[in-house]
């Protein structure tokens, strides 16, 4: 399995776990509401993530590198008192080694 069939897959499990938990899901760059921070927009994250509760910004990474590890934090920073979370979700080996179904 490549490297970009890993992580649709992981990121398909991970939008029906927040999906069964009752959020609606954005994907996809030109797919946000107007309320998105206009941030949102140009970090371009995997998954938008919104409950009547929480607001939240996925970013699932397979190699967290210090260039990504930057943006990702900049992002944090820009966002910071809007009301939104950012989860990063790091896509493990055995995460790997499992989706493959070995």
């Amino acid at each position: 399995m490549n490297e970009f069939n890993i992580e649709h897959n992981f990121t398909q499990k991970v939008i029906k776990d927040y999906v069964d938990n009752g959020y609606r899901i954005y994907i996809g760059q030109g797919h946000y509401p107007d309320e998105f921070p206009i941030q949102i927009r140009s970090f371009m994250p995997d998954i938008v993530a919104i409950s009547d509760d929480e607001k939240i910004i996925i970013e699932i990474v397979r190699n967290l590198n210090p260039n990504k590890l930057r943006q990702i934090q900049n992002f944090i920073e820009a966002i910071d008192g809007t009301g939104w979370q950012v989860k990063v979700i790091n896509i493990s080996d055995d995460d790997i080694i499992n989706s493959s179904g070995q």
